[in-house]
């Protein structure tokens, strides 16, 4: 890994994390703006609907009194000159006063003064329609001097200003609630406003903020990979630079990967091996075996040791120790990896050695020679099977000190003791003695 770069990774993982925390901040305020905005907008909206409902009520009251004028006009009018042309007002004034009358009804104020006030002003526009309704019967009978005395008992005036005074009344308190609403959509349109600002403020930093997680995640990621691609390269140079085979191949046998070692084993170049099967370069007397190794490596995941035969182009002899276990592929396909050691040097000289051991072995038996060897630290005694053959006992005979005194007779064993004693030191001394002994058939040599 570039070591330059490993100061500034805290760094960025600090401004990271800041910058996250202020993106989480302006989130939230983007989502507190959002929903304020959302609620203050629905409250407008209510109100507006309100206002213009009050606003209508206020048309409709305002109309009943004109049209209950209209009423007392024509009623006038008949009764001083009898002509019915003169009803044509009040006949219309009847017919448009029941929908001006719902302006009184369910009016949406929190003032409770008002549904009492607009009860009594329908109460008396109703007995100002009966009292013109009953001079006009008078009338009608035959009467016309009894309905103007009816007339100026000023019954009807009363009636018309007790109407006109609780119309005003529920009007006032509708031109009052509508003022008070006005204001509320005003200040509410300035919150709005405010809400808006905030809200599109929070918008824009949040887009920044994302703009600035984006371009640092960006530059950590380009720093890691190059970090990533510097350290791949340095294993790489100490794969291809070892001395030992590696390698990677798939359940088959198949070669997918080798460090330049491996092919220099065999005197072949990597494009030569890769793709081909491992099997190739064994040796045929080791093949089973180092199939069944690799089923079982496959099958059980477990890290295994071993030895076996290859054998170059060339027919030449190798003896390798393998280190093997499973990996998984970039794609997660489960390889063989493999790393070899060449022992073919090792393996010769153990063979010179065992030829050398059964020729002494041969010449020991043709001369009648045996060897023996006692631990002064332990005692334990070690025969060859030279020495096992002299004393005619069995091939897998173990002797102890006792034993080995035990096939002479005493004055020859105390001997022999004082031999081995040599001078009561624990260091290797030679010495040289010939005695009889008696073996364990009973013979004397």
């Amino acid at each position: 890994m570039d070591l330059a770069l490993q100061p500034r990774v805290p760094a960025t993982g600090r401004r990271l994390y800041l910058t996250a925390a202020a993106l989480a901040l302006s989130l939230v305020a983007l989502v507190a703006g959002t929903v304020l905005f959302a609620r203050q907008a629905d409250e407008n909206r209510l109100r507006a609907t309100l206002q213009a409902d009050l606003s209508n009520r206020l048309r409709m009251l305002q109309t009943v009194l004109v049209s209950l004028s209209d009423a007392e006009t024509g009623q006038r009018g008949y009764l001083l000159t009898g002509h019915s042309s003169y009803l044509a007002p009040y006949h219309a004034a009847l017919t448009r006063m029941p929908d001006q009358l719902k302006g009184l009804e369910g009016i949406p104020l929190q003032d409770a003064q008002v549904p009492a006030r607009a009860a009594q002003a329908r109460e008396a526009i109703r007995l100002k329609l009966a009292e013109l309704q009953e001079t006009l019967r008078v009338h009608d009978v035959g009467s016309p001097d009894e309905a103007l005395r009816l007339v100026r008992t000023d019954m009807g005036a009363t009636y018309m200003d007790q109407a006109r005074g609780h119309v005003h009344a529920v009007l006032d308190a509708i031109r009052a609630e509508r003022d008070r609403l006005n204001l509320a959509v005003a200040e509410g349109s300035v919150q709005s406003r405010r809400l808006a600002t905030w809200t599109v403020t929070a918008l824009v930093l949040f887009v920044l903020l994302c703009g600035i997680q984006i371009v640092l995640l960006l530059a950590g990621q380009r720093r890691y990979q190059k970090a990533l691609a510097a350290s791949e390269a340095q294993h790489r140079g100490l794969i291809e630079e070892q001395a030992e085979l590696v390698s990677l191949a798939r359940a088959d046998g198949t070669l997918v990967y080798l460090n330049p070692a491996y092919p220099r084993v065999f005197r072949l170049g990597i494009g030569e091996m890769l793709g081909t099967s491992l099997y190739n370069y064994v040796a045929p007397a080791d093949r089973e075996i180092v199939r069944e190794r690799i089923a079982r490596i496959m099958a059980t995941d477990q890290v295994t040791f071993g030895e076996n035969r290859m054998v170059t182009p060339d027919g030449a002899e190798k003896w390798l120790a393998w280190t093997n276990q499973v990996r998984l592929g970039p794609d997660g396909e489960r390889l063989l990896h493999s790393v070899g050691r060449d022992i073919t040097e090792r393996k010769q000289a153990e063979a010179a050695l065992q030829a050398s051991e059964d020729f002494l072995v041969r010449t020991g038996r043709v001369a009648g020679v045996g060897g023996w060897e006692l631990d002064l630290h332990t005692l334990g005694v070690r025969w060859s099977d030279g020495m096992r053959r002299i004393h005619d006992v069995e091939p897998d005979y173990q002797p102890t000190l006792d034993s080995v005194l035990s096939f002479y007779e005493p004055e020859a064993a105390r001997l022999l003791q004082e031999a081995m004693a040599g001078k009561g030191n624990d260091q290797p001394h030679a010495f040289d003695l010939e005695l009889e002994l008696v073996t364990a058939t009973g013979r004397r040599r």
